[in-house]
C-alpha cells in the first residue's frame, strides 16, 4: 500500500487530478478541491494518500492533511 509520496507536481489538471514524479515515477493522484489549490507546477509537494485497490480499478487519493485522509477513510 501506498502512504504518501513525496515529489515535484508535473501537471494539474481541472477535474482535481495531479501528477506527482517520485524518483523518476510519475503517480495520478486524485486530489481535492482544497489541495488541488496548494499545489503548483514544479513545485515540491508531500500528500498523504489513500490507496484504493478495486478488482477493476487501482486509484490513488491524495490529502494535504493527514486528518483529511482519516476522514475520507472513515467515509469509505
Amino acid at each position: 500500500m501506498i502512504g504518501s509520496l513525496r515529489g515535484t507536481i508535473l501537471e494539474r489538471s481541472g477535474d482535481s487530478t495531479v501528477l506527482i514524479e517520485v524518483a523518476g515515477l510519475g503517480y495520478l493522484v486524485t486530489v481535492t478541491p482544497k489541495t488541488l489549490a496548494e499545489l503548483e507546477p514544479s513545485s515540491a509537494a508531500f500528500l498523504y494518500v489513500h490507496h484504493h485497490i478495486r478488482e477493476d480499478a487501482q486509484t490513488l487519493y491524495g490529502f494535504a492533511a493527514r486528518d483529511e485522509r482519516a476522514t475520507f477513510e472513515i467515509l469509505v
